[in-house]
């Protein structure tokens, strides 16, 4: 297989075809984001997490909704001091705040191989959802 770009006409590609297929593109690699966030989110939950790291994110989110506000318009708010990993890594683990070495540890734990994925906010959604269904499916019975 060739890795050169082969030219199949002089004719400019319509834009509008351009457009929708870098829109598919895009739309699929945040679905994969989402679906590699969830199953790390998992993993965290299952072999990682303190009880206290999933009640604090518990408690962000039930915070979240009384605000009428959902994750996903939290990682839309830009801060420009932190990035939507740092700041999720400061809400599960208070008293951590502005310390970016460990959140960046945190991060390359438990993403493994994803571990670029987590600067997208649909793997911190992924991430989020996986680790609250099991933390649902456990908490009562602890």
């Amino acid at each position: 297989m060739s890795t050169e770009l082969s030219v199949a006409s002089t004719s400019e590609p319509d834009l509008e075809e351009v457009i929708n297929r870098l829109r598919t593109s895009k739309k699929r690699c945040g679905e994969r984001a989402y679906s590699l966030g969830r199953e790390s989110g998992r993993h965290f939950a299952k072999d990682q997490a303190e009880v206290s790291e999933l009640e604090c994110l518990e408690v962000f989110l039930d915070g979240l909704a009384s605000v009428y506000q959902t994750f996903t318009t939290w990682c839309g708010e830009k801060w420009p001091a932190y990035s939507n990993s740092e700041r999720l890594f400061f809400v599960m683990r208070p008293g951590r705040d502005d310390d970016f070495d460990a959140a960046t540890e945190f991060w390359s734990i438990v993403t493994d191989e994803a571990g670029h994925l987590a600067a997208k906010d649909q793997f911190l959604e992924g991430f989020v959802d996986g680790a609250m269904r099991i933390w649902e499916e456990v908490k009562t019975k602890l």
